[in-house]
């Protein structure tokens, strides 16, 4: 992923061979500073499995509401239901599975940093879970 202060057609013409051979994200500065709120789990889950490079750390600075990442997660889930049962459908088991397995992760970062911790294993996250389940 590049953050770049701005992110015009010259500057993507001027680097495009750079970028031709890798997919990579390119987002500005801007896109991070006010669109935060639009894309929370995503940039969350960016910033816990990113290591920076070059540049300053915008993402560290960025506080994520609780309500963004609860109508993004909301969002997610509603999706990820039509799309699983749409896999099971097709037979597509294996696509099943790896949707399933990262939809998970995204889910558990955001939940994660709603409850305010990182559960550094399944042990913890399996805990958490049956915490969640005994209440009201």
């Amino acid at each position: 992923m590049f953050i770049l202060e701005n992110v015009d057609f010259r500057v993507l013409s001027e680097n495009k061979t750079m970028f031709k051979d890798e997919k990579c994200i390119i987002l500005s500065h801007d896109d991070l500073t006010n669109g935060h709120d639009v894309f929370p789990l995503k940039l969350l889950h960016i910033r816990n499995h990113s290591t920076l490079s070059l540049g300053k750390d915008i993402l560290k600075d960025i506080d994520f509401k609780k309500s963004d990442l609860l109508k993004t997660m909301e969002l997610e889930l509603r999706t990820k239901m039509v799309q699983l049962r749409e896999d099971f459908l097709s037979d597509s088991f294996s696509v099943f599975v790896n949707n399933i397995l990262y939809f998970v992760q995204v889910i558990w970062e955001g939940v994660a940093y709603i409850h305010g911790e990182y559960f550094a294993d399944v042990k913890a996250l399996e805990s958490f879970v049956d915490d969640v389940l005994k209440c009201d």
